[in-house]
């Protein structure tokens, strides 16, 4: 299963996504600017990454960033899945 990207758009966002709906472990966090990073550190939660622009462009960036910083299984030529 590949992990989900949550763009996180506000620090008030931020406390009600972490307070309601994170599981952890099951999703990688991008903040959609610094106030928004501060705000998810501060509840202990870090974005894998914060968009230099809160444009589409930049937030789609910031989302690519924190999927990379994910190791994902690789499988083998049979089908296996490697660590």
């Amino acid at each position: 299963a590949f992990p989900h990207a949550v763009v996180v758009t506000s620090p008030s966002t931020a406390r009600r996504f972490v307070r309601d709906a994170l599981v952890p472990g099951t999703a990688v966090l991008a903040a959609i600017g610094d106030p928004t990073a501060a705000e998810l550190r501060g509840l202990g939660h870090p974005a894998a990454a914060t968009a230099e622009h809160p444009t589409p462009a930049g937030i789609a960036r910031a989302v690519e960033a924190a999927l990379a910083t994910i190791d994902f299984p690789h499988p083998d030529p049979e089908g296996r899945e490697q660590p």
